[in-house]
């Protein structure tokens, strides 16, 4: 009989194991995404995007990244308050967290994904397509829709200078 060494099953099941994680990462549905909306810019070069993530399934999921057409580049931010008081926004390089059972919410004032170098002028009524990519679900695609402006908002997040509403010391 042979006897089969056990770091050899346990590396064999090491391997399966990843394998099969690997399977569930490409498999993972992306979450819904709901009420993607513009505010219509006052700026003629930035827009902030605003929706509704939705339960991404038990092992949650992280949002890395958005393109558009209308748009040279789109970031993923925060609105941070700053010691002093003041408001700034902040790029999450490592994308937004989207928390297993609860979802995440996109809006004025907190996270949310900016259109940067607009390349479209956006006004109230129309209509574009963002693609939001997820680490585990891969790529979902939301019509946005470009609403009024609310409360003085100019769509821009607070982006009229960028690089000072970043905290960018290189600019």
């Amino acid at each position: 009989m042979t006897r089969v060494s056990p770091w050899l099953v346990a590396l064999a099941l090491l391997v399966a194991a990843v394998g099969c994680a690997d399977d569930d990462a490409a498999e993972a549905a992306p979450p819904e995404v709901t009420g993607a909306e513009t505010p219509e810019p006052a700026a003629p070069d930035v827009a902030a995007v605003y929706a509704t993530i939705g339960d991404p399934g038990p092992d949650g999921d992280t949002l890395v990244g958005a393109s558009t057409d209308v748009a040279e580049r789109v970031e993923l931010h925060e609105s941070v308050i700053d010691d002093d008081g003041s408001a700034r926004m902040v790029e999450l390089e490592d994308g937004i967290d989207v928390a297993a059972g609860e979802g995440v919410v996109l809006e004025r004032g907190g996270l949310h994904v900016m259109l940067m170098g607009l390349e479209t002028e956006l006004a109230e009524g129309d209509r574009y397509e963002l693609t939001l990519e997820f680490e585990r679900g891969g790529e979902v695609t939301v019509d946005v829709d470009v609403v009024p402006t609310v409360g003085g908002d100019d769509g821009g997040g607070g982006h009229d200078g960028q690089d000072e509403a970043h905290g960018d010391d290189d600019g």
